[in-house]
């Protein structure tokens, strides 16, 4: 799926030329950047930094420390968090973290949605937060969820790991040290202070997401699967 797994075979015995990149890209009729605009405002409260979290809930994705993040950030600004995916046992250990953090009333877990609702609920948010936990998987993967922040046109923040920089620059994503919570809720409270700088780091982040759109990748795939077979 991306660069830091195929070196990892590489150093294991496999050699490079067996293997081709396929990005996993997100669904392009439904995380398509063309179908709206930067500017396009969201509702709710126009003072109000909506930050948001999605996918599964488990410890390794540190949604708890994203939940302390905003008990740092909560002095400064008005914030809240909306968690979406599908209820787990870890989902119990999140909440009693916003209990004991003093943020249960902002931080709101909202179910699991299907991809269109996802990229809705994306529209709907400033910042979307992928406050993965660092690990030997989570150093080397790329979470499809920063190219559906950003085909929606949102910021994203990062964490600062190997799989990441595969595809991203430093000035093409906020990064963040993975597990360090004061980090984390700086970063927050930078996105809410510089929004236009913000927005261009999304638009190179963009540019980035725009050359893995799926029509590409699987116009890729089907390249190398034809000169497999002889096609």
């Amino acid at each position: 799926p991306n660069v830091s797994f195929k070196n990892l075979f590489v150093s294991r015995g496999c050699p490079a030329e067996k293997m081709q990149i396929v990005m996993n890209s997100p669904q392009q009729e439904i995380f398509d950047p063309d179908r709206f605009t930067a500017d396009s405002e969201n509702d709710g409260d126009p003072t109000e930094l909506r930050v948001m979290h999605h996918g599964s809930i488990v410890h390794r994705h540190g949604v708890d420390v994203l939940v302390e993040a905003i008990a740092v950030a909560r002095p400064s600004i008005k914030v809240r968090l909306d968690i979406y995916g599908t209820a787990t046992p870890f989902l119990a250990e999140v909440l009693e973290t916003a209990r004991r953090c003093g943020v249960d009333d902002i931080v709101h877990y909202q179910g699991a949605l299907d991809q269109a609702g996802v990229a809705r609920a994306i529209r709907r948010c400033h910042v979307g937060v992928v406050p993965n936990r660092r690990s030997v998987f989570t150093n080397l993967n790329f979470p499809t969820r920063l190219f559906e922040y950003l085909a929606m046109h949102r910021p994203v923040i990062a964490p600062n790991s190997i799989g990441i920089r595969d595809c991203f620059g430093d000035g093409d994503m906020i990064y963040f040290n993975q597990g360090d919570v004061s980090d984390l809720a700086a970063k927050l409270l930078w996105v809410h202070a510089h929004p236009e700088e913000a927005k261009a780091i999304v638009a190179r982040g963009m540019a980035i997401y725009r050359r893995h759109l799926w029509v590409h990748e699987k116009s890729r795939l089907q390249k190398w699967l034809s000169s497999l077979v002889g096609a």
